[in-house]
This record gives structure tokens, C-alpha cells and sequence, in this order.
């Protein structure tokens, strides 16, 4: 699968506001259905990239308080690393930093 990500090299475009992420197919993922695939641990890897955290982390914040987000945030980060068999990739340092 080729992914449609481009940053914000798409004329000045930052990706949270055309929906950043992406389905199989080519619609993108809602606020709520990244959430949700997030926590489920069903993003494919390459759907989480550096600006899939920062968008988790705004969303997580938009919800709720900064302690709570901030658990919210390690936790679901910290399953899905260990859902895609790699739980020495998470940091609770740098996904709070």
C-alpha cells in the first residue's frame, strides 16, 4: 500500500487539518476513528508516524485535561507498541514531551 501522507510539503498544508491519516482505501480517518483505531491497536505502523502522535496528543488534550490525556496518551501508545510486537519502542518520556 502507498501511502497519500505528505506532511506539510502540500502547499503549506498542515495534515490535522485535511484529516492527516488514512484508511486501506484512500478516505481519510475522522478525528474519532483514528482515536479509536489508535486504541484498538488496529493503525497500520506506517499510520503512525511523528505527526499521527502529535494529532493523538491534541486529540487526547481537546478531550479532557492534561493529566488525563497525558494517561491516556501513554497508555494507548504504550498498547499499541505492544500490540505491533515492539513494546521497547514506546518512551513515556518522549510521548509526554
Amino acid at each position: 500500500m502507498k501511502s497519500r501522507y505528505q506532511g506539510t510539503r502540500n502547499g503549506g498544508v498542515a495534515a490535522s487539518d485535511r484529516g492527516a491519516d488514512f484508511r486501506a482505501g484512500d478516505a481519510p480517518l475522522t478525528d474519532g476513528e483514528f482515536l479509536g483505531a489508535l486504541e484498538a491497536c488496529t493503525l497500520l505502523e506506517a499510520q503512525f508516524d511523528h505527526a499521527a502522535h502529535v494529532r493523538a496528543g491534541s486529540l487526547y488534550l481537546r478531550q479532557q485535561p492534561f493529566p488525563q490525556a497525558t494517561a491516556a496518551m501513554c497508555t494507548a501508545v504504550r498498547n499499541y507498541a505492544r500490540a505491533l510486537g515492539k513494546p521497547e519502542r514506546y518512551h513515556e518520556t518522549i510521548t509526554i514531551g
